[in-house]
């Protein structure tokens, strides 16, 4: 009942009326912007499944394929189930189309979607799987870099290649995500202007010494999600990759340094937008200084982790 009067009101009063609405309720601003982005975010999907169109295509197949391929992942995998899922999922791979034939999310959205059709016809041999990759990784070591990583705030000159740079956006994609939506898009500058204006946006670049070599802008794709009920998802998955970027400039020997941006003021969100040229449906999640250091940082005072192992 509740979903029946929620489409209704979203039906019946026109959502430049319901933001009007909202411009007079008595609440901080920043709680305005989540609202807002929300419903301008809603509004778009709601608007194309009503003209009978699918919203995002890419990222409703991989969250369809996802779902299936858990299924085809279990050892008593059966026939019979998640049958309008894999409609959604052959939907949508059609709706990608022409020249995205081609695309990853394509190939392997489209080999699940045949092993659950040769599962309903009594096909499939056995699960899907694969062999437990070892990844020989020695702990210490690995438990060394996250452990000597630090916010690096004093840089140097010097070049900086765009393949380093792309290396540890790279590392950004192997993170988990919710519904292998992979969301998580970056904004990248190297010109040396457009760097120093981006960081003069950001407060917390206010210690920063020397001219880092890039500044990044790690964004997540809202068209992916479904909002308002998914909106801690896209901080999440996004901040899943950035650790991900963060320890492999530490392997790079380069200092990828996050800047806050929760408390930007909405003119620091227009002009970062408009110099990045960030379209609205990317939400800002946090920025990144990537530069050479010129010197480490002291290890700040960790804390106690509040750890509880729990029996029966």
């Amino acid at each position: 009942m509740k979903k029946i009067f929620r489409e209704l009101y979203r039906l019946i009063i026109p959502f430049w009326v319901r933001r009007r609405i909202r411009g007079i309720v008595i609440a901080p601003s920043f709680y305005k912007r989540m609202i807002d982005e929300c419903e301008e975010v809603y509004y778009a999907r709601y608007s194309a499944e009503r003209a009978g169109k699918t919203w995002w295509p890419e990222a409703e197949a991989r969250k369809a394929a996802h779902i299936l391929d858990k299924g085809l992942q279990r050892d008593d995998v059966s026939p019979g189930h998640g049958a309008q899922i894999a409609s959604s999922l052959e939907r949508n791979i059609k709706l990608i189309g022409g020249e995205d034939k081609k695309k990853t999310t394509v190939v392997w959205s489209s080999e699940i979607l045949e092993d659950y059709n040769q599962l309903q016809i009594g096909q499939l041999a056995q699960p899907r799987g694969a062999s437990f990759v070892n990844p020989e990784v020695d702990y210490e070591l690995l438990f060394r870099l996250q452990e000597t990583r630090r916010s690096i705030r004093s840089f140097k000159k010097g070049a900086l290649s765009r393949e380093s740079i792309e290396k540890v956006l790279d590392a950004s994609l192997h993170a988990p995500h919710s519904c292998n939506r992979q969301a998580i898009a970056s904004f990248v500058s190297m010109e040396e202007n457009m760097v120093k204006k981006c960081l003069g946006l950001n407060n917390g670049a206010t210690g920063i010494s020397g001219q880092p070599q890039a500044f990044i802008s790690f964004c997540s794709d809202l068209r992916c999600y479904d909002l308002p009920k998914e909106q801690s998802l896209p901080t999440l998955d996004t901040a899943l990759g950035v650790q991900n970027s963060v320890l492999a400039a530490h392997s790079l020997s380069l200092g990828l340094t996050l800047l806050n941006w929760s408390h930007a003021t909405p003119a620091q969100e227009r002009n970062l937008r408009d110099l990045l040229k960030i379209p609205p449906y990317y939400k800002i999640i946090i920025n990144a200084a990537l530069g050479l250091p010129r010197k480490g940082a002291p290890v700040p005072v960790k804390k106690t982790e509040e750890r509880f192992w729990v029996e029966g």
